[in-house]
C-alpha cells in the first residue's frame, strides 16, 4: 500500500478511523509507504516522521511515486510474505532509487566515519549504546590520524574537534598528543580549532610541558607564542631536568628554561641540575645557570650545595661570576651617585 503525503509533512492523523485501519493493516503484515508529493527533498520533520513510524508506515525519503510503486512491485513479487525483508530493502537503495540519509550522532555537520562503523556494527545510530562506542571510538580515530601526522584526515573530524575535550580519556585533548609528536601544521589546526592550550592531562601536563620533554624546539616555540604555559607543578620534572644534567644537554636545558620551566626543580633527595652538572663537572651548564641569575646554592638534604664537592674548574667559574656581580654591583652604585650629584 503507497500513500501519498501532503507536501513534505502533512498527512491526516486526527482521523480515528483512518489511523485504526493503518495500525490493523500494519499488525497484518501489510506494507505501508508513505511518500511526499513535493517535487524535490522528502519528509524530514522529525515530529511527523515518528507519527508515521510509530503507524508502520515506511518513508523512503525522496523517493518519487512512481518508484515506490516500481520498486514495491517489485519486493512483492520477489519476497512475497516476508513483510519484514520487503520493509527493510524499501528504505536501502538498490539501483539509485533514494539518497540514504548520514544519521549524526555528534552534530548535523559531523563525520560519517563513526557512523559507518555504526552500520558496519549493525547498531542503531540514535541507540544509547551507539553513543558509548563513538565516544570511545572518536577520541581513538582523531589520536590515531595525529600520530601517523595524517592531516588531511584529521581536518574531516574538525568538528568533533572543535566540539571539546569531553571525549577524551585521561584528561588528553589532541594538542597532548600532536606535542609528542612535534608537527607543527597539526599543532597550528588544533590551535585554531580552539582546543585548550593549557590543559591538563591527568599528570597535570600542559601540551608545552609534553613537548619540551620530547624536545621539540620548534613546536615548544609555536605553543608558547600562541599562549601556551609551563606547569612547574608536576611530578617528576626535577628528575627530567637532572638527568638533562647528566647528559649534558644544554641545548634542551635552555629550552625548559624559555618556556617558562623552573630550572632548579628538586629530584627526590633536593638535589637540583646544578648539583648533578657540578658533580659531572659540566662547566657550559654551570655558566648558563650563573648567567640567568638562578641561586645556584641551595642545598641538597645533606645540606651539600652544588659546590661542596666542586672541581677547581667549577670554583674558578663561581669565582668569576661572583667577581663581575660584584663589580656589576659597584659600578651600578656609582652611577647612581654621579646621576644624584647631577641633579
Amino acid at each position: 500500500m503507497i500513500f501519498e503525503i501532503y507536501g513534505t509533512e502533512h498527512f491526516p492523523t486526527d482521523d480515528c478511523a483512518i489511523l485504526k485501519s493503518i495500525k490493523e493493516a500494519n499488525e497484518n503484515g501489510v506494507v505501508m509507504v508513505g511518500v511526499a508529493q513535493a517535487h524535490k527533498g522528502g519528509l524530514q520533520d522529525e515530529k511527523f516522521l515518528k507519527n508515521y513510524s510509530d503507524l508502520g508506515i515506511l518513508i523512503p525519503n525522496d523517493m518519487t511515486i512512481e518508484c515506490a510503486i516500481a520498486k514495491l512491485s517489485y519486493l512483492l513479487g520477489k519476497y512475497k510474505k516476508d513483510a519484514k525483508t520487503i520493509r527493510k530493502l524499501m528504505l536501502k537503495p538498490l539501483r539509485g532509487d533514494v539518497t540514504v540519509q548520514e544519521i549524526d550522532f555528534f552534530s548535523r555537520t559531523s563525520n560519517n566515519c563513526i557512523n559507518k562503523i555504526l552500520k558496519i556494527m549493525d547498531i542503531d545510530p540514535k541507540s544509547e549504546e551507539s553513543n558509548s562506542i563513538s565516544t570511545f571510538l572518536t577520541p581513538v580515530i582523531i589520536n590515531e590520524f595525529i600520530k601517523k601526522q595524517n592531516l588531511e584526515m584529521l581536518k574531516k573530524f574538525k568538528n568533533e574537534i572543535i566540539m571539546g575535550e569531553k571525549y577524551y580519556h585521561n584528561k588528553t585533548n589532541p594538542l597532548h598528543v600532536a606535542a609528542c609528536f612535534g608537527n607543527i601544521e597539526i599543532i597550528q589546526f588544533l590551535i585554531e580549532c580552539k582546543v585548550n592550550i593549557n590543559g591538563y592531562d591527568e599528570k597535570n601536563r600542559t601540551p608545552l610541558n609534553i613537548s619540551c620533554i620530547n624536545n621539540h624546539v620548534e613546536a615548544s616555540r609555536l605553543l608558547k607564542s600562541k599562549g601556551g604555559k609551563f606547569n612547574n607543578n608536576i611530578q617528576g620534572l626535577g628528575i627530567i631536568l637532572t638527568n638533562l644534567a647528566y647528559e649534558g644537554n644544554l641545548d634542551a636545558i635552555k629550552l625548559f628554561y624559555q618556556c617558562g620551566a623552573n630550572l632548579l626543580g628538586e629530584d627526590y633527595n633536593k638535589r637540583t641540575l646544578a648539583h648533578i652538572a657540578a658533580d659531572e663537572d659540566r662547566v657550559d651548564i654551570i655558566e648558563f645557570i650563573l648567567e640567568n641569575r638562578l641561586d645556584i646554592m641551595k642545598k641538597d638534604k645533606w645540606g651539600d650545595t652544588p659546590f661542596s664537592n666542586a672541581s677547581e674548574i667549577l670554583k674558578e667559574t663561581l669565582l668569576k661570576y661572583s667577581v663581575k656581580e660584584t663589580e656589576l654591583k659597584q659600578n651600578l652604585s656609582e652611577e647612581s651617585k654621579e646621576n644624584k650629584e647631577i641633579k
